[in-house]
């Protein structure tokens, strides 16, 4: 069965909001830091479509990824590996921000028990 042209979308644009937040990364560690979160999400959709260039700073990107990151849940994916990434994303944006002074959140709507859209 061929993947619904909305789930590559959502697959195609988390990737490239992680490679962005990569590029955006003030410093190697933290740019590492997002490159494994995009080896990891590769990991779980392995055929997923090459990036593309995102704009926007690190706030937006982060809203983008976890748009991307809902729509592939209503498309049926696993929401619970999405939710660990979300996870590492809002604990790794945390300490950037505390460091700043600015707070701010990653929200990611999906939850395990939330039925996919038919």
């Amino acid at each position: 069965m061929m993947p619904k042209l909305g789930y590559m979308r959502a697959v195609g644009q988390a990737r490239s909001c992680l490679a962005a937040l990569a590029d955006l990364a003030g410093d190697p560690d933290e740019s590492s830091h997002y490159e494994r979160l995009l080896i990891a999400f590769d990991q779980l959709v392995p055929n997923g479509p090459a990036t593309w260039l995102m704009d926007g700073d690190r706030e937006k990107l982060l809203g983008d990824l976890t748009s991307a990151f809902d729509e592939l849940v209503d498309h049926g994916a696993d929401p619970i590996p999405l939710h660990l990434l979300a996870a590492v994303v809002a604990v790794r944006l945390d300490r950037l921000t505390k460091s700043s002074g600015v707070r701010s959140t990653v929200r990611f709507a999906g939850h395990p028990h939330r039925r996919a859209k038919s």
